[in-house]
């Protein structure tokens, strides 16, 4: 709930920080879109909705999921070809790759632990 509440009340500051940070990928292609402040509002109204709305039924959200989520979902309602749908699927990719992994490092853990205590 204090999340919900920080994104809500702050969103100037965080909607700059995270989505810049979420937009840029630095690290491989360049952008996801070229964002205006119309898109920012949107896609950071769109995830306090859903985490606010996550956070209501007890569901685990990850907040990085739903604001890029939020930022492609702005773009291509604008422009399906604003979007690079490369970047997009790289995400995707991730996410989809993170449960698995997520899981075998937690049994690992487990397992490590369980043997000590």
């Amino acid at each position: 709930m204090v999340k919900v509440f920080s994104v809500a009340t702050d969103s100037p500051s965080w909607t700059h920080d995270k989505i810049k940070h979420i937009i840029h990928d630095t690290h491989r292609s360049g952008k996801i879109m070229k964002i205006r402040p119309i898109h920012g509002i949107a896609a950071d109204l769109n995830s306090a909705v859903i985490i606010f709305g996550a956070t209501l039924l007890h569901l685990p959200v990850s907040t990085t999921h739903v604001i890029s989520s939020s930022i492609m979902g702005a773009g291509s309602a604008q422009r399906l070809k604003g979007v690079k749908w490369g970047v997009a699927q790289r995400i995707v990719l991730t996410w989809i790759i993170t449960m698995p992994i997520s899981a075998i490092v937690a049994a690992i853990v487990y397992k490590a632990l369980a043997f000590f205590l």
